[in-house]
């Protein structure tokens, strides 16, 4: 590792584009801390600009490999993009349980559906709190 040595930008930047951005990588590579390199992005916007777009392409990368593996009816690949990116066709795992004032809801009572073609909006303090 050096210490107190300046490296020049250029070679930081190759370091950073061979290890696609990864910080830790890229300062294995120079050899360097990792924190030069960090002090480096935080000091100038071109490292910070480079970094963001290494990592759009890592994800890039990485968006089609998983769309590979759905094409090959892989059931982990499918299952995993059904519930992050298939999410508002109702496929994720959480169920919404918000009630937002809907009268054919099948979760509201009669009484319930009163309450809210009278203007009654939720949530509603507790009988005993309004006074």
């Amino acid at each position: 590792m050096t210490s107190g040595v300046h490296i020049p930008d250029q070679v930081l930047i190759d370091a950073l584009r061979k290890a696609g951005g990864l910080i830790t990588r890229a300062a294995k590579i120079v050899p360097c801390d990792a924190e030069t390199i960090r002090e480096r992005v935080r000091a100038k916007p071109e490292f910070k600009t480079l970094i963001q777009e290494l990592r759009e392409e890592l994800i890039d990368g990485a968006e089609e490999g998983l769309a590979h593996h759905v094409r090959e009816q892989n059931l982990q690949a499918v299952t995993f993009t059904l519930r992050t990116l298939g999410r508002d066709r109702g496929y994720g795992d959480r169920v919404d349980t918000t009630l937002r004032g809907d009268p054919d809801h099948p979760l509201f009572t009669e009484s319930t559906i009163t309450l809210i073609r009278h203007g009654a909006t939720y949530p509603s303090p507790p009988p005993d709190a309004e006074s």
